[in-house]
């Protein structure tokens, strides 16, 4: 995924992320996570992230294709990825063009990078107390008495 260094606006209120509420950040990532939680929203968005240098917008069409889907079905999906703002649809006439939106997807990157650097740390903390000199281990679980 590519680093952006500008903060994308947000498609709904326009506002740059950071000057959005917690609140409404969290409702945001939480809708892109459930969004992809679906194997065929993410086999959509992987299909357009993978294609993005030769074909930087993609047909309705040409997805369900390329993922032996039909359009019907995909259609579906594409209004739950583009509500979530992870694809940005465009329609003309009966053509449907879709591009990868990666704001949502950076922002969900940034909420969780917190979560990993909290476990990260203390799984440093776990390892260098496990790794003291003079922490004697047990080389089978004790019995039920401790024996």
């Amino acid at each position: 995924m590519d680093s952006v260094s500008e903060s994308q606006p947000d498609q709904q209120s326009g506002q740059p992320a950071e000057a959005q509420p917690v609140e409404t950040r969290m409702i945001s990532e939480i809708d892109s996570l459930r969004a992809l939680a679906d194997p065929t929203r993410l086999a959509i968005l992987t299909t357009l992230m993978e294609s993005r240098a030769e074909l930087p917008v993609m047909s309705a069409k040409e997805l369900a294709a390329r993922l032996d889907q039909p359009q019907t079905k995909l259609y579906r999906h594409l209004r739950q990825l583009e509500s979530a703002g992870l694809i940005v649809r465009s329609v003309d006439g009966r053509v449907h063009q879709c591009s990868l939106a990666a704001g949502p997807l950076q922002s969900v990157e940034v909420w969780l990078g917190h979560y990993r650097r909290f476990w990260e740390g203390n799984l440093d903390a776990l390892a260098r107390f496990v790794e003291r000199p003079g922490v004697q281990r047990r080389t089978r679980p004790r019995g039920k008495h401790g024996r």
